[in-house]
């Protein structure tokens, strides 16, 4: 059951005026809340809901908002909720008190799913982005629609394109060694990299066969030393381009912490080109992937292809490239979605890598 407005009541929370306090007046979120009027959503979802019966709904309009907040961010449900129950901007974009506890994520999903189809929530976000672009609060050139075909914006506020390429590990080891040599790094690198132990049980193999006592952290900096010396070679390595490359991400846990690892390859050889790991599967690091790609190359291929799957950082990316470089860099990312062959673009492309293969 949809309340009415007799059933909404004024804030009258003691922590009210925190929202003046933290959230700065050019905060995007505080820009968006004061320029564009959300007063559709409710009118446009009311036949969604029963009149008379039922408990009484959560409120469509927070409801959108959230919806909003996750096309915006690029977030999970869960995360999405996690973020707003300690983020104060997202609360006073929700019009909720700082105090507020957020609802649970399997109602936005409820919500998702049967209160609002994909006609309506395009609608919606349609009206919401040209209100955004009537106020001056966004550029038509940072919208673009994903494979879902919903709108996605993004703001930068780093600039990915001047960050360092070749960043190098915290705490590696001098290779000016006081107590071991050379040698020793060499065969720590043999067992734990080589071989796949563990560092304990890299330590305890050296004990054991060569009575070299060096400890678990020892060998993690000597391997870290290691990366610091391989890495420049294996970043400016003069890799064949070629006119395709393929790109996917996945995550890793390190120490029960979740990062991801974007990989660049040219489709034809299989050699990784450009690769990035990061905390965040955001478009940032896509970019950071992409440029490693691009590196050497003075203009793109003239049948240049870049094939990746259906997740929208990759044509977020390629925009930002069209953005930052012309038409050198101009291109097109090709989807191929889901994993059998159920479209005529998935098809083409799984069987030229299958031929490749």
């Amino acid at each position: 059951m949809l309340k009415d407005n007799s059933q909404l009541k004024l804030s009258l929370s003691p922590y009210q005026g925190i929202y003046d306090a933290i959230i700065p007046a050019n905060h995007l979120l505080r820009r968006i809340k004061e320029n564009i009027d959300f007063s559709f959503v409710n009118p446009m979802l009311r036949k969604q809901y029963c009149e008379k019966f039922g408990r009484p709904a959560k409120e469509p309009e927070m409801m959108f908002k959230l919806l909003f907040l996750k096309k915006l961010y690029d977030l999970s449900d869960e995360a999405l909720i996690s973020s707003a129950q300690t983020d104060m901007a997202y609360k006073f974009f929700l019009d909720l008190e700082p105090e507020a506890k957020m609802i649970d994520p399997s109602l936005l999903t409820k919500f998702r799913k049967t209160r609002i189809t994909e006609d309506i929530l395009e609608e919606m976000l349609r009206e919401t982005i040209q209100q955004a672009l009537d106020k001056g609060l966004i550029r038509a050139g940072t919208i673009i629609v994903d494979s879902t075909h919903t709108y996605i914006y993004r703001e930068f506020t780093l600039d990915f394109f001047s960050m360092d390429l070749s960043s190098l590990p915290k705490n590696a080891s001098s290779l000016k060694f006081s107590k071991h040599n050379a040698h020793v790094m060499s065969l720590c690198l043999t067992l734990h990299i080589n071989l796949g132990l563990s560092l304990r049980k890299t330590s305890q193999a050296l004990k054991d066969l060569y009575n070299i006592s060096v400890s678990h952290q020892q060998i993690a900096n000597y391997c870290k030393t290691a990366a610091v010396c391989v890495k420049p070679f294996v970043d400016r390595y003069p890799y064949e381009k070629g006119d395709v490359f393929t790109a996917d991400e996945t995550y890793i846990k390190i120490r029960g912490v979740k990062a991801y690892v974007w990989l660049i390859m040219n489709a034809a050889t299989r050699s990784i080109i450009g690769y990035q790991v990061s905390d965040n599967r955001g478009v940032g690091p896509c970019i950071l992937a992409m440029r490693m790609a691009f590196r050497g190359l003075a203009k793109l291929p003239e049948r240049f292809k870049f094939i990746a799957d259906g997740y929208s950082a990759y044509p977020l990316a390629a925009m930002e490239f069209s953005k930052k470089l012309v038409k050198d860099f101009a291109f097109k990312v090709t989807q191929v979605i889901g994993l059998t062959n159920d479209d005529a673009v998935s098809t083409e492309h799984r069987l030229m890598w299958y031929k490749k293969s």
